[in-house]
């Protein structure tokens, strides 16, 4: 991590601002592209690395403590008529990471169908299958027998 004054002193190609998965993605395959680039990413949040309450998915209440900074709650201005005249109330990760850092390590990944209907080329299930079975593999250092 570089500190403020060796951010300000220097020069960068990109920069991505917020560090959450998206944003974290694109920088990824930036770098990937050419390695050769500098790029910055300005997260508001604190770093999560070795943070148990983030890294150990028993621990994620901690999170919602009141005066934990992890999370922010995004309240919509508007009451929905779907939810009783209620507003929809979102948890936010406020931590490198977003909100990937603060899910509890859950994953859910919608139908086939739900990629085909954008009906865009590159995004299609058969596009992002192989990057979903990447991200999905686990790798412990065990061995089948």
């Amino acid at each position: 991590m570089l500190s403020s004054l060796e951010v300000f002193s220097s020069s960068f190609d990109s920069a991505d601002i917020l560090g959450g998965t998206a944003g974290s993605v694109i920088v990824g395959r930036l770098g990937k592209a050419d390695p050769s680039l500098r790029i910055l990413i300005i997260e508001s949040g604190k770093d999560n690395f070795n943070d148990e309450t983030l890294s150990t998915p028993g621990f994620f209440t901690q999170s919602f403590a009141p005066g934990n900074k992890n999370i922010e709650f995004y309240v919509d201005s508007k009451p929905s008529k779907y939810l009783d005249g209620r507003q929809t109330i979102v948890p936010v990760g406020h931590v490198l990471g977003g909100g990937t850092s603060v899910n509890v390590m859950q994953y859910t990944r919608a139908s086939a169908s739900e990629y085909d209907d954008w009906n865009t080329e590159g995004w299609r299930f058969k596009d992002l299958k192989p990057l979903f079975k990447k991200v999905q593999s686990l790798d412990c250092g065990l061995t089948t027998m």
